[in-house]
């Protein structure tokens, strides 16, 4: 089952914090972050709100309040993004990674609800292609 970081960050974070809207920042470095906005649904489970990608932390976007803040791109970024965020945001997690179970958790629900993908098809998704600053 093809599970997304950001996903698994948001789902440690519900389990964590019990926060219902969860926004994922990860340092992508080259002044960009890997970003997510996520919301509980009825069975505890984290959703996306819009899409994943890969952004200047001036770019991000919520448009309600009572959002919280994980992952290593607040510490890299935080003035940016809390700017972008203009005091949507009410909490900030500090925990930096990813945990297995939220992982099984998110994997097992797609299972149910997609029925997974063979492995020869289970491939990685990268939110950007290059990985490389090259100079001019």
């Amino acid at each position: 089952m093809p599970v997304s970081t950001l996903a698994g960050l948001a789902q440690g974070c519900y389990r964590r914090l019990q926060s219902a809207r969860v926004a994922v920042a990860l340092d992508a470095r080259m002044q960009e972050v890997y970003w997510g906005a996520y919301q509980v649904d009825a069975n505890a489970v984290m959703r996306l709100a819009g899409e994943e990608r890969c952004c200047a932390p001036a770019e991000v976007n919520l448009e309600e309040s009572g959002w919280c803040a994980c992952g290593s791109g607040w510490d890299a970024y935080s003035s940016d993004l809390k700017a972008a965020c203009n005091g949507l945001l009410e909490q900030f997690d500090e925990e930096p990674h990813c945990h297995a179970q939220d992982i099984a958790t998110l994997a097992v629900t797609l299972l149910r609800e997609d029925g997974g993908v063979p492995a020869e098809q289970a491939m990685p998704v990268y939110l950007r292609n290059q990985v490389a600053h090259v100079k001019a």
